[in-house]
């Protein structure tokens, strides 16, 4: 289904902000939906919106809602993991889904076997992005380490190279730094 760039800004300007339930479905499954603690847009062109599944939610159950959405790619902004020692194993509903995963780290995996759970979600394919980026069609997604340094996506975005001709969007866990994104040229910043 294709959606015009006037409809899509109409159908979002109704949505305000906060917790929503996300449905799709097709003739064969029929509806369905989970709930998502944020939900946003992102770009009209192409259109674009994120959403922000509670770390408290079934990973396998997200996975699935995810791969019944027409998306083009999953962020996590941190905080997915906050206890030691989470399996692979346990991750592993990760691998299911269809498309690319960015992820940033938020302060709870600093607080636990930080290398370790990174090396497990490299291992299920999620791509992490510590002050680094990543192009994805027109999109280029800038991941940086989560900090209590206030100045943290000024000092990191100085290092990278933001593209002008692509839509950017940050992946940084704390609500921070927006005016600095934006004078570096970050069209989204999510968190």
């Amino acid at each position: 289904m294709t959606v015009s760039g006037d409809d899509f800004r109409l159908a979002l300007g109704h949505f305000l902000t906060g917790v929503t339930v996300v449905t799709s479905g097709d003739q064969t499954t029929g509806p369905s939906g989970t709930t998502a603690s944020s939900f946003s847009s992102v770009s009209l062109d192409p259109p674009l919106v994120s959403v922000c599944f509670g770390h408290l939610s079934d990973t396998l159950a997200v996975i699935r809602q995810v791969n019944r959405l027409d998306i083009e790619f999953l962020c996590i902004t941190g905080d997915f993991i906050d206890a030691p020692g989470v399996s692979e194993n346990t991750l592993s509903a990760l691998r299911a889904c269809r498309v690319p995963i960015y992820f940033s780290i938020g302060n709870h995996e600093r607080y636990e076997d930080l290398d370790d759970i990174l090396q497990r979600l490299e291992n299920l394919g999620v791509q992490v992005l510590r002050s680094q980026s990543v192009m994805h069609g027109p999109v280029q997604l800038i991941g940086i380490d989560d900090s209590e340094h206030p100045a943290r996506v000024e000092r990191e975005l100085a290092d990278i190279d933001v593209d002008p001709e692509r839509f950017v969007l940050l992946l940084y866990h704390r609500p921070r730094g927006l005016v600095a994104a934006a004078a570096a040229g970050v069209d989204l910043m999510i968190s």
